[in-house]
């Protein structure tokens, strides 16, 4: 094998643990919108419970494909922050990106993500974002195929 071939194999296998993390955030989102957005009232309530998830699935889809755009415009430290400030659904896609740079990529060390984004240098900056728009590349695929969209006028 050349070093070429070698390189591309290491390429390809970087793509599919993108692919896989961004796949099973995808899948594992009802439990995580369970256990993290839904007060104990709207668990024991079956039909809001049920309501709660499909409306969090919708809006967690249209920040997904959003969120490249954001990262572009705004940058990663201001999309983070803003995410980190929102809450809910944000919060949501916040911890998964957070998961991809830090125990993954492991770009970063163990911390909040917001703050060693921040107070990095700018060639730690440059590839978080090029991590991270990598990603969010599997994530909005999935994210487009798996959940449902938002009703238009929502």
């Amino acid at each position: 094998m050349g070093k070429d071939e070698k390189k591309e194999s290491l390429i390809q296998t970087l793509e599919q643990k993108r692919a896989s993390k961004a796949w099973d955030f995808v899948n594992n989102l009802n439990k995580e919108i369970e256990e993290k957005l839904l007060s104990e009232k709207d668990k024991q309530d079956q039909d809001k419970k049920k309501r709660k998830i499909e409306e969090a699935r919708k809006k967690y889809r249209s920040l997904a494909l959003k969120t490249p755009v954001l990262v572009l415009i705004n940058g990663l430290g201001q999309t983070l922050a803003f995410f980190k400030s929102k809450g809910g659904e944000h919060e949501l896609l916040y911890e998964h990106l957070s998961n991809w740079l830090i125990s993954e990529s492991k770009i970063y060390e163990q911390g909040e993500l917001v703050q060693k984004v921040i107070s990095g240098d700018s060639a730690k900056y440059r590839q978080a974002t090029t991590e991270t728009l990598a990603f969010l590349n599997w994530l909005k695929r999935f994210a487009e195929a798996v959940l449902p969209p938002e009703e238009s006028g929502q």
